[in-house]
Order: C-alpha cells, then sequence, then structure tokens
C-alpha cells in the first residue's frame, strides 16, 4: 500500500535505517550549527526546479517567524541524500549534477555504509567507508563509520 508521504512526496517513505542515518548526520554536523543551519526536508528551488533532499547545509540565517514562507532559494552548501532500498543510485546521481550547481553533494549508502561526496558536476563520486571526510569549502568534517551506527 502506498502511504500518503509516497504519494505526496513521490519518494518512498522513510524508514528504520534512512531515519537513523538521517539523524546521525544531523548529529553529526550539530557540532557547527553555530556556523551553518543543518536543515532536514528543506523546500528548496536550484535552477528553476523543486526539489527536498533529506538534509541540507546552509549559510546561517535568520527566519522570519511571522512571514508566509516560499521554498528555500539560496543555494545550499552541501546537500546530503540517503538512499532508500527502493532508490537506485543512477537516480540520486542525476540529482545530484542539480545539487552541485550550488556546492558539494553527499550521498550516504546505508546498504554498503559508504558515502559518496561530489564537489563538481564533472566530479565521480568518491566513496568513503572508514576516517574523517573534510569539505574544504565549508570545514565541516564528519566520521563516515559514526553514520552508520
Amino acid at each position: 500500500m502506498t502511504s500518503q508521504y509516497e504519494l505526496e512526496r513521490v519518494k518512498p517513505a522513510p524508514r528504520f535505517k534512512h531515519s537513523r542515518v538521517q539523524t546521525n548526520v544531523i548529529m553529526a554536523l550539530s557540532a557547527y550549527r553555530t556556523q551553518y543551519d543543518v536543515l532536514p526536508e528543506l523546500d528548496i528551488v536550484l535552477n528553476g526546479k523543486p526539489f527536498v533532499p533529506d538534509i541540507c547545509v546552509c549559510p546561517k540565517g535568520t527566519p522570519n517567524w511571522a512571514g508566509e514562507e516560499e521554498p528555500f532559494c539560496e543555494p545550499p552548501l552541501i546537500v546530503i541524500e540517503i538512499i532508500s532500498p527502493s532508490q537506485s543510485i543512477e537516480h540520486l546521481l542525476s540529482r545530484a549534477k542539480d545539487y552541485l550547481a550550488a556546492g558539494a553533494a553527499w550521498i550516504t549508502v546505508p546498504a554498503v555504509q559508504t558515502l559518496y561526496v561530489m564537489h563538481g558536476p564533472n566530479d565521480k563520486p568518491k566513496p568513503f567507508i572508514d576516517g574523517i571526510v573534510r569539505d574544504e569549502k565549508t570545514g565541516i568534517e564528519v566520521n563516515v563509520p559514526s553514520l552508520f551506527q
């Protein structure tokens, strides 16, 4: 049965592993919350196309709590996607090319506990299964194994 989430977002509803990795990534990035906004499921528009990535790292902003909200049009510094079992890596890699116009794209693959990082449209995804990944533009560092605990 297709859930309301899937009907509205045209993507699979997150399951346990996806949610665990999303939480772990947000927790790892929380060390940078004074410098950046770490925002899950943010409605963004890049080059006129709408997206809702799993996680965005954006320049620190100040919300207008009383005002109406529009989709976020500032390019994120890092866009992070978590592959669910029903999604193909090819689909997310093609979406990553749109994200790369703005900044870096990270794709996590829980099934093989791997983080793929891309920094430019002509970049091949670089896999990381161990150690620390550092984003040179933002200075953000994450311990890859901690994302899959």
